[in-house]
């Protein structure tokens, strides 16, 4: 469904847009995606946090995939729900060394320009403190080629009773 249609729930709309973008642009700097996302209506988030999480997190792989080899290239999000919580994992093929935080525990921007670069991960930790939920990143590998996953979990807000 799209917006204005019946039974379009906004903060899916808001997601299937925020992931289409990334889509064509990821497509265009040959990154391979792969976005199983689903927003169940229950998890009716502000659109602004939605926007944060999902932006910051998908920017940020596309920012890195852009230093990796072209064949090597990728972006996976999904979304898995367990009961009342929202889990969200955003991962990406990466490339080079990156330093994580002492306070924050957050990896460090690779971008020249640090004055403007650098507080998505940050961004994104506040919004999901606003739904009780927790923010994890970790590497691995993953088809012999190093992987960031960004993992988020997030409860669904409890003071909004749904009508009809």
């Amino acid at each position: 469904l799209t917006p204005g249609q019946t039974g379009a729930h906004p903060g899916r709309a808001l997601a299937d847009t925020l992931l289409g973008d990334v889509e064509g642009r990821a497509k265009a700097l040959g990154i391979h995606t792969d976005f199983v996302v689903r927003i169940p209506s229950r998890f009716d988030f502000d659109y602004y946090d939605l926007s944060v999480l999902l932006g910051n997190a998908l920017e940020n792989a596309l920012e890195a995939c852009r230093k990796v080899p072209e064949v090597k290239r990728y972006i996976r999000a999904v979304t898995r729900i367990q009961g009342n919580l929202l889990f969200i994992e955003v991962a990406n093929s990466y490339e080079g060394l990156f330093s994580i935080k002492p306070f924050s525990r957050l990896p460090s921007t690779t971008q020249q320009d640090k004055q403007n670069h650098g507080s998505g991960l940050q961004d994104i930790r506040r919004c999901a403190a606003k739904y009780n939920g927790q923010v994890d990143v970790q590497t691995r590998r993953r088809d012999d080629m190093p992987e960031f996953c960004l993992s988020i979990v997030l409860q669904a807000p409890q003071n909004q009773v749904k009508h009809g």
